[in-house]
């Protein structure tokens, strides 16, 4: 009835099977089996990555004044996203949840429930499916056209607007199609799990190769081969068999016909993959454990460039969406806006951060207090007022200081 009023004649319905991912707005349909990616262990920790640091970062109410920008503690979203989008969830496990789901599919969504005008709270779901006008996305003249389908709690069907959903996306080439990097990886994804599966096989033999079992003598039973090939499997197969001599009787003669790890260049291959499938992350060697080419200096531009290069348009993307769909227009007006804090992972070591905020305070840039509030210290009285390094003057003052302190600017004493 909804559907009919909203969409009239001219809507089509899509279950969620159905929709393509390069047909529609980020569905993603290429699934050669999602829950065998998350076996693969490069992809899996790469996910992990992404979605801990981001977890790991509050984001914060904030609102710009004319004093300067302050945390918006007293709004009501402020907690409801800092502290607990929903009854079941920390801020740490739905935003984890979020862009696990955003990364491995392409693509998240978050139910917006609100209470009169207030949004209450927020709810990770995947839509069971879609209704959009046929007219498509760019030509339609609805106001609302996108409809999304969820199954609640109870199994029962339900509807949104596609207002009241956030919808955080992975990567697009035309900004409302997009894919998942499971997708666009998939032959590497797959070779990595083959590769993980042949070391399992390889391992539960004993490291023992094929082998190929020849026969001086004609042996045509079926039955008598079955049982010499098992005998041999005995003897040869398993780990409790590694390291022990195999008997061969007389008459027999053994010759593996497998290549060699080495042989295969096994090891080159594998790191090869595992690069291909960070970079496309956005992660860094390092944190996949690998410090080969890594040194303190490095790392600590490498983690500045992961936070630049991979985790500053997911953070953006997030805000925005936010700041667009849990605000009001007159609270963006009012300068209310979401940002992360980013300063979680761009934290030093304590004597470089303790450099820099003496720099701040002597530079006027921040007051005693402000610096003490960054390390976690209570205020101090006294302690807001900004500090002035008194033996640094601007130019044109010069003379007045000297002037005042009973000299001349060419640093002799005034007469009389």
């Amino acid at each position: 009835m909804f559907a009919n009023k909203l969409f009239e004649r001219r809507s089509i319905e899509l279950s969620r099977q159905e929709i393509s991912l390069l047909d529609l707005i980020g569905i993603d349909g290429g699934n050669f089996g999602s829950s065998d990616a998350l076996k693969e262990a490069t992809y899996f920790t790469c996910i992990k990555v992404l979605a801990e640091n981001i977890g790991k970062m509050p984001c914060h109410l904030m609102q710009r004044t004319e004093d300067g920008k302050r945390i918006a503690r007293e709004h009501p979203l402020y907690e409801m996203v800092n502290l607990r989008p929903n009854e079941f969830m920390t801020a740490i496990d739905y935003q984890k949840a979020i862009e696990t789901i955003r990364q491995h599919e392409g693509h998240s969504y978050a139910l917006i429930v609100k209470k009169g005008n207030y949004v209450k709270s927020l709810y990770p779901f995947r839509p069971s499916r879609i209704v959009i006008d046929d007219k498509g996305i760019v030509n339609s003249t609805k106001l609302n056209k996108i409809l999304i389908y969820y199954k609640d709690e109870t199994g029962k069907e339900q509807s949104t607007l596609y207002g009241n959903v956030l919808h955080f996306k992975g990567f697009s080439k035309d900004g409302y199609r997009f894919s998942s990097i499971r997708s666009s990886l998939k032959d590497t994804i797959e070779t990595n799990i083959e590769s993980q599966s042949y070391l399992k096989r390889l391992f539960t033999n004993g490291l023992t190769s094929k082998l190929l079992l020849q026969l001086t003598s004609d042996i045509k039973d079926d039955k008598e081969l079955k049982k010499i090939q098992t005998r041999f499997e005995k003897l040869a197969n398993g780990t409790t068999n590694t390291g022990k001599i195999l008997p061969v009787p007389a008459g027999y003669n053994v010759t593996p016909i497998n290549l060699s790890l080495a042989d295969a260049q096994f090891e080159q291959i594998k790191k090869m993959s595992i690069k291909q499938i960070a970079a496309a992350f956005g992660i860094k060697m390092h944190q996949l454990n690998d410090l080969q080419d890594t040194n303190n200096n490095s790392l600590e531009q490498q983690n500045l460039s992961f936070y630049v290069d991979t985790l500053l348009p997911l953070l953006t993307s997030i805000e925005q969406e936010m700041d667009w769909k849990l605000l009001t227009e007159d609270e963006r007006k009012q300068g209310y806006y979401f940002r992360f804090n980013e300063n979680v992972i761009l934290r030093t070591d304590s004597k470089t951060q303790a450099e820099i905020l003496t720099k701040y305070v002597a530079g006027s840039i921040k007051a005693p207090n402000e610096a003490r509030w960054d390390l976690g210290y209570m205020k101090k009285e006294g302690g807001d007022d900004l500090i002035v390094n008194s033996g640094v003057f601007k130019l044109k003052d010069i003379n007045e200081v000297v002037r005042l302190k009973g000299g001349d600017s060419n640093g002799g004493k005034r007469e009389g």
